[in-house]
């Protein structure tokens, strides 16, 4: 119970942060209000998945490695943690061996990685994520299917 109501002290004091960061910005208060008020309708993946403030914020504060936004975000990161972990255990691994910078496909990642051959100082860069089933001490899984965008290759670590 203390622990519920924890999540929600801590959904709140995000909720009104969110709110100051993006006060002139009415197209995502109106995701913030629709967050606030429908956070459960929908899985943690879901809303991470969803083009707006949510992963805009979690994106940039892992970039930058902002402790600060990190720990405002805490509720949210033990929800999708919890539901990569829940998945992960359910879903066969065998599949996923090799992954390229986050996707399932290397026709993919080859299309990001020369899309940007055209743009001074940027080299091209594909990273090959080499999966031992066996291991599960990092669970990710699969977005198809579970994700704002229903399909997809994208991959998702814990």
């Amino acid at each position: 119970m203390l622990e519920l109501n924890d999540n929600v002290q801590l959904k709140r004091h995000f909720i009104e942060f969110c709110r100051e960061k993006y006060a002139n910005n009415n197209g995502e208060l109106k995701i913030i209000n629709e967050f606030d008020q429908h956070y459960q309708n929908h899985s943690p993946v879901w809303w991470y998945t969803r083009e707006c403030f949510l992963s805009k914020m979690l994106d940039k504060a892992m970039r930058m490695q902002d402790i600060n936004i990190l720990f405002k975000m805490k509720f949210f990161l033990r929800d999708l943690h919890q539901q990569i972990e829940q998945v992960h255990s359910t879903m066969s691994t065998s599949a996923f061996r090799v992954l390229y910078r986050g996707q399932g496909s290397r026709d993919i990642s080859l299309h990001f990685a020369q899309h940007s051959l055209n743009r001074d100082n940027i080299v091209a860069v594909i990273f090959e994520i080499h999966i031992d089933p066996s291991i599960r001490s990092t669970p990710f899984i699969s977005l198809d299917g579970i994700g704002y965008f229903p399909t997809g290759t994208d991959i998702l670590f814990s």
